[in-house]
């Protein structure tokens, strides 16, 4: 789900405007390499090592 609003404490939409208690805003892609996935949560962007590459 990805949603954004001006104010913090309402008024989240998402891009193509449906507020998020209304609708599921949208989806969210995820990449994989070598059968891992990766997806939004906790640390949004992290340095993987292994993979010698940023990870969103």
């Amino acid at each position: 789900m990805v949603c954004c609003s001006q104010r913090a404490t309402d008024g989240f939409t998402d891009r193509n405007g449906v507020y998020c208690l209304e609708g599921d805003g949208g989806g969210v892609d995820a990449g994989h390499n070598a059968n891992d996935t990766y997806a939004p949560g906790g640390q949004g962007v992290i340095y993987h090592p292994g993979q010698q590459s940023v990870v969103i």
